[in-house]
């Protein structure tokens, strides 16, 4: 059958194929899908797909790459699926794209690509994002992704600084590409501030608590060639966070967006039209913005070639460039409850809702339009995936030795001291704070005090809780909001003292796995509000004054005293942050983004007066969280590539 339909297909005029009907992607049945989260779309046969392909002009002026942020030869890859060449057709495509199976999932192609096909402007435009989204599954399924070639390369050694997430992917990129990667950590255990630790049967992960963009750790197992199920599993969250305000209103984020537009209409009044507008203009400014921001370096002139920067410009509306968040979301919500909710989003990155631009409000896509995770077994399966994952691909590890000091020659990286003893190698790769990078390793107090010309981001007073109780009104994920935002962040970053009335987040991961987070009819609170960066105060007496006004907050909002109610305390202050992650003044995310241009003036993947040195993590490009730390080190990864491709 197929081998007919490419015989045929082959001798169609244009007539010929503008009447075949569209293929529309099969779905579940609703009665199955209402009992899970996965996918709706079940995918394209190998037969469908050609038959949808065959539908393609093959246009010569090719209108459809002219709406394609990443200009992807679409003609040319739905020619090869006609052809039944699959293995061609992904080699096309990750000609201009290495993230086919996500993209074709998430882009809106109905804006872009298919607005412009001409097939659809006297019917139904050709399918171009699901035979996209048919190609990766395919060839994933099938073993088709070619893979670099990598042999030239073995003898190139590198040394890979510090083993948090940026560190772990920057590792398995470079080794899965042919180098020869140590990594050398100074702490026993991997992960940076993504580790993990237990009190008297009570599990707390130590730092990041939130996990989105689960694509981006599938794609690196993807190219390491290995199962990602046999190492990590996770589910998406039903409701992405709670929200808890002052005058005792509860709202709920559920992850159905239909679901959390009419809570928002019962508890605000707000119209569910509001909402949506606003998720669907995140979602747009994501897809034109993120492709470039988190596949690029934007130090480098030939991001100005290979990214479509003047398309995505000319896309970004005007508020995003010169309002604030706090005023966008002003402009788009009634209710002063829900500027206050989506003002927030600006402490991803430790920043300023009141200074920092409306570009953060595409942060929202990612937990509202995608989705909010859990990996099975806290945060910490994370690191041990990444971890195990090195292992297996030949990363070597070296705990318990920091790097004292980075060799340099001339303006070349020549390795690392580690232990008073010389450890040579050709590229070193920095998952420490830039600061420290240059004050500390390379005792260049110049380029540090450059780097420092930059707002730092807050930092943060975490106090993990053992509570000999449950609260079912308590998710995974919770926020009591302070009753004066605005005054709030006046106090983190003009006079850098603590605020009476914080804002407290509260993750309990034993609401996912109750009989292993924490002790049965028990819960592991990890307890965090926001602080100022570390400047030498006495942070000793600030720690008993936000706790008792934690305590305060909750207690009172919750209806009950939550001080009897603690087994188990550990405290992490901004001073134990900076001693254990190496993080400037206990800045959780680097520099902050209280600036229109903050977001793209971040340190690059890479240093212009050392040779040989790069660097990943969330104090550089792109910025800070997971997935960013993730984008930074495949940034590294392929900057490295192309310049060893040049030495070649």
């Amino acid at each position: 059958m197929i081998f007919q339909i490419y015989r045929s297909s082959q001798m169609l005029s244009a007539k010929e194929r503008m009447s075949i009907k569209k293929i529309h992607m099969p779905q579940r049945d609703a009665k199955e899908r209402i009992n899970d989260f996965n996918e709706v779309p079940i995918g394209y046969t190998l037969e469908q797909a050609i038959t949808e392909a065959s539908r393609c002009l093959n246009c010569k002026n090719s209108p459809c790459v002219d709406g394609c942020p990443v200009s992807i030869n679409i003609p040319g890859f739905i020619k090869k699926v006609e052809e039944n060449d699959i293995k061609g057709a992904v080699d096309v495509l990750m000609d201009k794209n290495q993230l086919p199976a996500i993209c074709g999932r998430v882009c809106p192609q109905e804006k872009q690509c298919e607005a412009n096909c001409v097939v659809g402007k006297k019917g139904e435009s050709v399918s171009i994002g699901n035979l996209e989204r048919f190609v990766a599954d395919y060839s994933r399924k099938h073993n088709l992704i070619s893979l670099p070639k990598v042999e030239s390369k073995k003898n190139i050694k590198v040394a890979v600084i510090g083993s948090g997430p940026g560190g772990l992917t920057g590792a398995v990129e470079l080794q899965k590409l042919g180098y020869e990667v140590t990594v050398f950590e100074k702490n026993e255990y991997p992960g940076g501030k993504l580790s993990h630790f237990e009190l008297s049967g009570y599990q707390f992960d130590a730092g990041p608590s939130l996990f989105t963009r689960p694509q981006l750790i599938e794609e690196l197992f993807e190219f390491a060639g290995e199962p990602i199920q046999d190492y990590i599993n996770y589910e998406r969250v039903p409701i992405a966070c709670n929200y808890f305000y002052e005058d005792g209103s509860i709202i709920s984020a559920f992850a159905d967006r239909e679901k959390f537009a009419e809570e928002l209409h019962a508890k605000t009044n707000e119209p569910v039209e509001n909402l949506n507008r606003y998720l669907n203009k995140s979602a747009d400014a994501y897809h034109h913005i993120a492709g470039i921001f988190l596949q690029y370096s934007l130090h480098k002139i030939q991001t100005l070639f290979k990214a479509p920067i003047f398309k995505a410009i000319q896309t970004v509306k005007w508020p995003y460039l010169f309002s604030s968040l706090n005023s966008y979301n002003q402009r788009s919500f009634k209710s002063p409850k829900l500027v206050q909710l989506f003002n927030r989003y600006a402490t991803y990155n430790g920043s300023n809702p009141y200074k920092a631009p409306a570009m953060l409000s595409l942060i929202p896509h990612l937990e509202h339009n995608e989705g909010t995770f859990y990996p099975k077994g806290g945060m910490i399966s994370i690191t041990n995936a990444l971890y195990q994952l090195a292992l297996k691909k030949g990363v070597e590890f070296n705990f318990g030795n920091g790097v004292e000091r980075i060799i340099r020659t001339q303006g070349v990286v020549k390795g690392v001291v580690v232990n008073n003893e010389n450890y040579f190698a050709d590229l070193v790769v920095s998952n420490m704070d830039v600061y420290f990078t240059y004050q500390q390793l390379l005792g260049d107090s110049v380029k540090a005090a450059k780097v420092l010309k930059q707002e730092r981001s807050s930092s943060a007073f975490i106090f993990y809780w053992g509570i000999k109780k449950s609260f079912p009104q308590l998710d995974l994920h919770n926020i009591f909001f302070s009753d004066n935002y605005e005054k709030e962040f006046e106090s983190l970053f003009k006079t850098k003292e603590p605020f009476a009335d914080p804002t407290v987040y509260i993750n309990i991961t034993s609401k996912r796995e109750p009989s292993t987070q924490a002790p049965m009819g028990k819960e592991n609170w990890f307890v965090m509000v926001n602080a100022p960066a570390n400047k030498g105060q006495d942070w000793e007496s600030i720690k008993n004054f936000y706790k008792n006004a934690i305590l305060k907050k909750i207690s009172s909002l919750l209806g009950e005293d939550i001080e009897p109610l603690i087994e188990v305390e550990e405290v992490l202050s901004p001073v134990s942050i900076e001693s254990k992650t190496a993080s400037y003044k206990g800045s959780l995310y680097g520099t902050s983004s209280n600036s229109k241009t903050a977001a793209f003036m971040r340190h690059p993947n890479f240093s212009n007066a050392t040779k040989g040195l790069y660097f990943v993590g969330g104090s550089v490009h792109p910025g800070g969280g997971i997935p960013l730390c993730l984008s930074s080190a495949a940034i590294m990864a392929s900057i490295v590539g192309e310049q060893q491709k040049l030495k070649h």
